[in-house]
C-alpha cells in the first residue's frame, strides 16, 4: 500500500451536513478496502484562482490516506459523482515528500540503514 494526499474543493454553499457526508464516504471506501485515513485537514472556504463551475470560492478539504490503488480509483469515482465536489486532485506521495517535516508528524518513517541516512515507510 502507498501514502496518498487527496485534495477536494466543495461548492461553498452546500450546507455543512453535505461536506460532512462525503468526508463519511471517504472513509467508507477507503477503510471498505482495507486502507486507512492518516489525518484529515478541513481547509475551510477560500478564494478560487480562477472559476470553477462559476464559483469564485470554494471549501477545501484535505486527505492524507495510505491504501491500495483500487480504493483511489473509487474515490475518483466518488468525487465524480458527488454533487458537493466541484474539482479534486489525488497524488501519490513519495518517499522524497514523506520526508517533508508536516508529514512526518502524520506518517510513521524509519531510518533504511544508519549509513545511509535514506528514509523509508513502515507499515
Amino acid at each position: 500500500m502507498r501514502y496518498y494526499e487527496s485534495i477536494i474543493v466543495l461548492d461553498p454553499e452546500s450546507p455543512a451536513e453535505d461536506r460532512e457526508q462525503v468526508s463519511q464516504k471517504i472513509q467508507t471506501v477507503v477503510e471498505d478496502l482495507q486502507g486507512e485515513i492518516v489525518s484529515v485537514d478541513d481547509w475551510g472556504k477560500r478564494k478560487l484562482a480562477y472559476a470553477v463551475k462559476n464559483k469564485r470560492y470554494g471549501y477545501m478539504m484535505r486527505t492524507l490516506l495510505k491504501a491500495p490503488v483500487i480504493a483511489v480509483g473509487e474515490l475518483e469515482r466518488l468525487y465524480r459523482h458527488s454533487e458537493p465536489v466541484i474539482k479534486h486532485m489525488t497524488v501519490i506521495l513519495t518517499d522524497k515528500d514523506l520526508a517533508n517535516k508536516e508529514l512526518l508528524d502524520k506518517v510513521p518513517v524509519a531510518l533504511d540503514a544508519p549509513d545511509t541516512g535514506r528514509r523509508r515507510r513502515l507499515g
